[in-house]
């Protein structure tokens, strides 16, 4: 597993932990499952992935994941529970990647 998929697996667990989403979220078109994605998205650039691995993981496009990005305040603003959201989201996924983060080196010195 490279560690861009690592990273992805546990944004994503912590969204779904968080937010209460359908089976079939990242193609609903719901309210929470729109704010979910934005959430995602955010999350998985600031770990720093690059907008075309974000992309590819989640099976959108660039120009979709660059949308998600610069909307991102805009949506913030007008959904406030994306601001909790995203606190509890954080706290989640800083203590995830801290608990995985012998085994994410690992996946660096392998690739």
């Amino acid at each position: 597993m490279k560690i861009v998929d690592a990273i992805y697996q546990e944004a994503y667990s912590a969204v779904v932990e968080e937010i209460d989403l359908p089976v079939r979220w990242l193609s609903s078109n719901s309210e929470v499952s729109t704010d979910a994605r934005f959430l995602l998205v955010h999350f998985l650039s600031k770990c720093g992935l690059p907008q075309t691995e974000i992309a590819r993981l989640m099976g959108v496009s660039r120009s979709c994941v660059r949308k998600h990005l610069t909307l991102y305040d805009e949506r913030k603003a007008a959904h406030k529970m994306l601001n909790v959201w995203e606190a509890q989201i954080s706290l989640n996924l800083t203590t995830r990647l801290q608990q995985h983060s012998h085994e994410l080196m690992g996946l660096v010195k392998a690739q």
